[in-house]
């Protein structure tokens, strides 16, 4: 069912760019077989490279928002303050990115005044704040 839907969508984002004026030079799907080498690729230099490592983490968790919370998070009655349901404590291991090795150019490339790549609505309106968030992201990775 969740492929149909994409499947669904998929075809309706490629009919909609006649309709604004648009072109691209191929439309990606994730499900396409080159798109999955490709992320394979980058992913396993990412990995060979460093800039990834496998820890536990552990605490409240909704399982309805698939997240953990942190301690800003929980409601009263140690509860998930958007579903009201209670919080359950658990433990998964994960891979981690090294975002903090990239912090400086990437804050480096979203205050920069003329930049003219690497600009995505909310990067290109508020290049402050994606700049916090890169190093709110890097810190916390850190204390992972």
């Amino acid at each position: 069912m969740p492929q149909e839907l994409a499947d669904t969508n998929a075809e309706r984002f490629k009919a909609l760019m006649p309709v604004l004026n648009s072109s691209n030079d191929f439309f990606i799907r994730t499900t396409d077989e080159q798109h999955m080498a490709k992320v394979q690729e980058v992913l396993q230099r990412v990995h060979d490279n460093g800039f990834v490592h496998r820890a536990s983490t552990e605490g409240w968790y909704c399982p309805r928002c698939a997240d953990f919370k942190g301690e800003t998070e929980i409601a009263d009655g140690n509860t998930c303050p958007i579903h009201e349901i209670p919080l359950t404590r658990e433990q998964e291991e994960n891979w981690f990115f090294q975002l903090s090795a990239f912090q400086e150019r990437l804050e480096e490339l979203l205050l920069e005044p003329n930049r003219t790549s690497f600009s995505p609505m909310r990067v290109a309106t508020r290049p402050s704040a994606s700049s916090s968030w890169v190093s709110r992201m890097s810190a916390s990775a850190a204390a992972s």
